[in-house]
Formats: structure tokens, sequence, C-alpha cells
């Protein structure tokens, strides 16, 4: 008679998974944007036995959550294990997640938002089955990796103010001061770090150019891959060395000046996509000669929104005990 090992634990959290929604009170959207997390993954293993016979099957249940600001939308997940050991045999998930032909698991999870400010949670099971291992041995210890791989974003956004009278020429009286912004992240794995701003000679005298150096840097433990392949290459589908850390830049905007990637725009911006370096990720954009600033327009302040489009792909793993019918259970 095939036995299973369910965990008291994992009942508990079918019950209470849709009523995880901490209240947003006290909270902004500033603060929201904070910090470098973006999917997490965490075993549960309160109540979970790390040892099973052979022969039996076992529920290995974790929780996967997004607490970073942006949604997830077709995330998966692959699991790995040691084949003459254990096997696959199905999973138990929740309704908004999919289980595709190759066992791998396809999710949705919202962002942290003034609603949930610790972002969308689920809980899901891995179940096996373990195999039946060499006499000779008592125990046999097996690996459990979980590989996923998820499109994400990170939006930057603060106040730019640009001097239009870099050399005090006017004597007209500036109403801020031009300086370089920094952030230590937008709650997402990538972070703009520095965003540098350089006044460039417009068409003409009347007029100003003006040049954005954006810095950006993986604060997080995965890899940043290509946000249209990240499926291929989770899956191995892919080798390509210009699919991993790279990301793009998707768009930039300030005082009625955009970027939008894919499009006629009033900026160039390169190189996009751009590869990581020594120094992170380093992008140039400029506003073209026929958009450049008037000088008649004193110096002002403006907002800037840039946004960074990736893949990310990383790794957390477990560990189960088999044991022979003749050890007993620790």
């Amino acid at each position: 008679m095939k036995k299973i090992v369910l965990p008291l634990i994992f009942v508990c959290f079918v019950f209470i998974i849709g009523c995880d929604t901490n209240s947003g009170e006290g909270a902004t959207q500033v603060e929201l944007q904070k910090g470098s997390k973006g999917l997490t993954i965490d075993f549960l293993k309160q109540g979970v036995s790390d040892q099973i016979r052979e022969g039996e099957t076992v529920l290995v249940p974790f929780e996967i959550r997004n607490e970073g600001f942006y949604d997830i939308r077709q995330g998966i997940l692959i699991p790995a294990v040691e084949r003459d050991i254990v096997e696959i045999e199905s999973w138990d998930y929740s309704v908004n997640m999919q289980v595709q032909s190759d066992q791998t698991l396809l999710y949705d999870l919202k962002g942290k938002s003034l609603a949930n400010t610790k972002g969308e949670m689920q809980v899901a099971s891995l179940i096996l089955k373990a195999k039946s291992i060499d006499d000779t041995r008592n125990k046999v210890e097996s690996r459990i990796v979980f590989n996923t791989c998820y499109p994400y974003a990170t939006v930057f956004s603060d106040t730019l103010c640009i001097d239009t009278d870099p050399h005090g020429v006017s004597i007209a009286e500036k109403t801020c001061k031009a300086r370089d912004l920094s952030s230590s992240g937008q709650g997402a794995p990538v972070a703009v770090t520095k965003v540098e701003q350089k006044i460039l000679p417009g068409k003409t005298k009347e007029s100003i150019g003006i040049e954005f150096t954006i810095h950006a840097e993986n604060k997080g433990k995965g890899i940043v891959t290509n946000h249209e392949r990240y499926r291929e290459i989770c899956l191995g589908r892919s080798a390509e060395k210009e699919d991993f850390n790279a990301l793009s830049l998707e768009r930039l905007q300030f005082s009625g000046h955009e970027y939008i990637r894919g499009r006629d725009s009033d900026m160039e911006c390169a190189p996009n996509p751009v590869r990581e370096t020594k120094k992170g990720f380093v992008i140039r954009c400029a506003t073209k000669d026929e958009n450049a600033i008037s000088k008649s327009r004193l110096t002002f302040e403006t907002p800037i929104v840039i946004e960074l489009s990736y893949g990310y792909k990383e790794a957390v793993s477990s560990e189960i005990q088999i044991l022979n019918d003749n050890e007993e259970l620790s």
C-alpha cells in the first residue's frame, strides 16, 4: 500500500492563502518602490519531515511571493530532482497557477501595492515518490532544486533640474540647481543607481541639448536575462551569450520629451539592449537636434521617469533523506 506523508501545516496554508493581504495603512508609493527584492521562494519546513522511506510519497511545500513593485505575468518554475533517487508524481497548486506537460509550473503574482504592502503570495507543493535504494546503504540524501525565471521591470522616478544657462550668462535668478540623481533601489532586483546629466550645445545658439547617462546594477542574487527569451533561457533552449546579463531601456520621459524603445522618439539611446560590464549597465541618451530645449525657458524642474525591462533567473534548493525499510526515522 502506497504511503503518503501529508504535512498538516500545508492544509492550514490552503485556508489562509487568500487572506495574505497586509493593509497599506501608513505606506506610500515611494516606500513601496524601495528595496531590491523581486520573487522569493521559501521551503516550508515547520511540521514537514525531511525523511521518507523508499517507496513513500512526500509533499515538498513552498511559499512563492512577489516582494517587488512590478507584477509578474507568466513566471516559470522548473523542478530538478535526482531521478535515480526520486521521481516527480504531480503538483498541488493554487488556482492562478498552471502545470505544463513537462512538469513546469507557471505563475502570476502581483507586486507590492497600497492594498498589499508585502506583495502577493501563493503556496504550492511538489509531490515526489522515493525510489528503492541500494540495500547496502541505510539512507541517501537527495537535493531538490527549483529554477525560476520571470519577466520584470524597474521604474525609476525623480525630480530633475535642467539648467538652460549652465555658464551663468543670463542675469535671471535660477530656481533650482542641476545635480546628478542617485538611488539605492526601486523595489526590484535591478536598480537604477545613478542618472548623470550633461548639457550639450544646441543646433542654434538659442537652444541646448541634454545627455543622460543611466547607471543600473543587479542588486539581487540571480542573473539578468533577455526579457523576451526568459522562458527559453530557463528551459535551457538558449545558449546565446547576448541573452545573459542583458536588459533593455523601455522608456525615458522628462519635460515633454520621450524615448520609447522601438519607436521614433525625441531622443537617441545606446546601447539598447545593454549588457552588463564591471561598471554595471550603462546607457547614454541624448536629445536629437530637432528636439533641443530653448534657452528662453529658464532653469526649471521636471519629473523624469526611466523604465528598464529584463528577465530574472534564480534558483533555490532543499534536501530530503530517503531511508531503507530497516532504518528508523529520526
